[in-house]
């Protein structure tokens, strides 16, 4: 699965060397923060050409801060398998993610995470959707309550390399047998919310 990534600024010790760290132990901390479902990510994150800041600029920060960017994860059925959020404070974006077997209620862990955020935008992938509504037809600056996005997933793709130069592998993981492919599922809805940021930033205005 592709993950957009940046090259971090080398540390450097009291004498200015810049300090080696273990690649094992940098993949070992990336793999706890996966485990807790939740990961932090700077204003300078780049996911594809465009850094997660750059929502500030279209949006404003007022908006920015109190909007909330939400994927279910469903099966075929339209069971309720997963929830991924993303949010904003101070610039930084944190990814959050709960799992049906892993909390005690979704919807509760969702409210819990929506209570101070005045707007959700909330994607909604399905083959059928087409291009029907890709983004709001009215600025997301002057939308307040939730802000459904319907898109097929087959067209996101299209506008990842087109507008954000993303390009991922084959895997996006199957959510019909979620519980043998859960952290590909997982991994592809991260990526679907950072498109959906970073879109918004180059799509949208105040």
């Amino acid at each position: 699965m592709y993950e957009s990534m940046i090259s971090p600024k080398p540390t450097l010790d009291q004498d200015g060397r810049e300090v080696r760290r273990s690649v094992s132990a940098i993949l070992a901390r990336r793999s706890s923060r996966l485990r807790a479902r939740r990961e932090t990510l700077a204003p300078d994150f780049l996911h594809g050409e465009v850094r997660i800041e750059e929502i500030y600029a279209s949006l404003g920060a007022s908006w920015v801060e109190q909007a909330l960017f939400v994927e279910p994860i469903r099966d075929a059925h339209g069971q309720l398998l997963a929830i991924s959020v993303a949010y904003f404070n101070d610039y930084f974006l944190t990814i959050e993610q709960a799992v049906a077997s892993e909390v005690d209620d979704l919807e509760a862990w969702l409210v819990e995470r929506a209570l101070d955020r005045g707007t959700s935008v909330e994607l909604v992938l399905g083959d059928d959707y087409g291009d029907r509504e890709e983004l709001p037809v009215v600025s997301p600056s002057r939308a307040t309550g939730i802000i459904p996005i319907y898109c097929s997933g087959e067209r996101l793709r299209e506008m990842e390399s087109a507008l954000l130069q993303v390009t991922r592998d084959a895997d996006c993981g199957n959510r019909g047998a979620f519980e043998d492919d859960k952290e590909a599922v997982l991994q592809d809805s991260r990526t679907n919310l950072l498109s959906l940021v970073t879109l918004s930033a180059r799509l949208l205005s105040a």
